[in-house]
């Protein structure tokens, strides 16, 4: 195959190859033992293998971004992948693939291809509950992310489909100045309750 060739090349051996340090967290790719402890690292080797015209969508995405997550992550985990509608989906172990790619922009971060912050927060409509999506949209108000919030309400506005109302409901109750997700996750409960929002 092409990938033992591109090893070959680099001067290893197939009993290199098949080395017990060596692991192989994707087809075609292997590994020091170890080194995959991350989701950046595990991006990382998975992007090796990924056609060219992919980018880490969703959840992964998000984490690659640094944005908050409901749930800490875990290597287990499929990374989530988004390709054009036109190109076939990406069939690989590990990874839960998606189409659009087309209609998001697009940036690197941490040595791999994302979706943007504010198409990563509208893709996210789709799996995250409301008080989780306000504190991600929260986050992105943040100086360290400096997304605009015309840029979130434009997300909303152009979303379609499954999540799009959510999203809605999401760019109505962002806030810039929430210091945590607890702080979003609280002001969204305020919100539910019928009670006064609190200052941030």
């Amino acid at each position: 195959s092409s990938d033992l060739r591109a090893a070959f090349d680099a001067g290893l051996t197939e009993a290199r190859l098949r080395s017990g340090d060596l692991t192989m967290p994707t087809y075609g790719v292997r590994v020091r033992a170890g080194t995959e402890d991350s989701v950046v690292a595990r991006a990382r080797c998975f992007a090796l293998a990924l056609p060219d015209d992919t980018a880490f969508s969703h959840l992964t995405a998000a984490r690659l971004l640094g944005l908050p997550a409901p749930r800490p992550w875990h290597p287990a985990e499929p990374l989530d992948v988004m390709r054009p509608t036109a190109r076939p989906r990406v069939e690989r172990a590990g990874v839960r693939s998606h189409r659009g790619l087309e209609r998001r922009w697009v940036i690197e971060t941490q040595g791999v291809l994302v979706t943007d912050p504010a198409d990563t927060w509208a893709d996210l409509s789709s799996v995250l509950a409301l008080d989780d999506l306000v504190a991600v949209g929260d986050a992105l108000l943040r100086v360290e992310h400096g997304v605009p919030p015309k840029d979130l309400d434009r997300a909303a506005e152009d979303r379609t489909g499954r999540g799009a109302p959510r999203l809605r409901q999401a760019a109505a109750l962002v806030r810039a100045g929430a210091a945590s997700a607890w702080e979003s996750k609280a002001r969204v409960a305020f919100h539910q309750w019928g009670l006064p929002e609190p200052e941030l």
